[in-house]
């Protein structure tokens, strides 16, 4: 059976729920009315109430193997609806792929539960609700909606500051450094031409009133540099 719309990009919400059923074969072997207990998944296509019953297991095979034959809409999902199987199992919340309307300040309590009756789990679904999700969920869901969206768009602007505000910084650091690096140069430069000059001077004393100059200290003499002529 179809339930998922093809043209559909969103998850369906889904819940699960242990039911004990009637259990034939151990009945007729025992003689006696035997139950077992067995997974169900309901599944609710996106911005709808219906709400279809699946053997959980059976389910995700099913899809897994969609997936595999290159379905683009359960080779998305799957995963991630096995991932919530596994949590509810081990006594977790299901997880969830976006900001929780319950863990959303800007809704009331009594709203979320409003939102959440509608089959609307993240404040990203909230802000793409289509006009059946919104009658679903009645009075002032327009309103809420705009406020999803205009949320989410400051937070993704303040998000793109804070990144452009650490390139800018990382840019800074690096500009930083290569200065430093020029100054440490320019210090070493500094100290090699003192010791030259000093050296050099050494050797050969600069009589009083002559004149020497950076080319000179830094040429290398062969035997000295010749006297000036009295």
């Amino acid at each position: 059976m179809t339930i998922i719309n093809p043209n559909i990009v969103k998850p369906p919400f889904v819940s699960f729920e242990r039911v004990g059923v009637y259990d034939r074969e151990k009945s007729e072997e025992t003689g006696y009315y035997c139950t077992k207990d067995v997974d169900y998944i309901y599944v609710t296509p996106a911005g709808t109430k219906d709400r279809y019953p699946f053997i959980a297991e059976r389910f995700i095979a099913d899809k897994k193997a969609l997936s595999a034959k290159g379905d683009p809409y359960w080779s998305k999902y799957w995963e991630p609806i096995k991932k919530s199987y596994e949590a509810w199992k081990n006594g977790q919340d299901v997880p969830v792929d976006g900001t929780p309307i319950k863990a959303w300040p800007l809704l009331s309590p009594a709203r979320q539960k409003v939102w959440e009756h509608a089959n609307f789990r993240t404040v990203e679904e909230m802000a793409e609700a289509n006009e059946e999700g919104l009658a679903n969920v009645g009075m002032g869901a327009r309103a809420e909606k705009e406020k999803a969206r205009s949320w989410l768009k400051t937070r993704a602007d303040t998000s793109k500051v804070a990144s452009d505000n650490a390139g800018l910084k990382e840019k800074l650091e690096a500009a930083e450094e290569r200065l430093q690096a020029n100054e440490d140069l320019i210090r070493q430069l500094k100290s090699q031409l003192d010791r030259l000059s000093n050296a050099r001077i050494a050797a050969d004393p600069v009589e009083e009133g002559e004149e020497i100059s950076a080319a000179e200290i830094l040429d290398k003499p062969k035997r000295g540099r010749p006297r000036k002529a009295a």
